[in-house]
């Protein structure tokens, strides 16, 4: 199991590079990510939350993610991660 969180979108892909680089994903089975993912996800119009959501894509394709609400993803009473 993989948990990480309190991070937003990077233009690097800095997470799903190191994620891809050091993660043998047939000995993973499951990533969690601990919320906190409300910084940016709705700047420029939700196109900064598409791409966080893109920079996962391919780690979401092979192995299960549970997203946790933190206290910064609150907008619309958590309707991004419960809807």
């Amino acid at each position: 199991m993989i948990v990480f969180g309190d991070h937003v979108y990077d233009s690097k892909n800095e997470v799903t590079n190191i994620l891809n680089k050091h993660v043998n994903y047939e000995n993973i089975d499951l990533v969690i990510i601990l919320g906190d993912l409300g910084y940016e996800i709705f700047d420029e119009f939700g196109i900064k939350g598409d791409k966080y959501f893109e920079q996962l894509e391919e780690i979401m394709k092979k192995i299960p993610v549970i997203f946790i609400a933190g206290n910064h993803d609150y907008s619309d009473e958590y309707e991004l991660l419960f809807h």
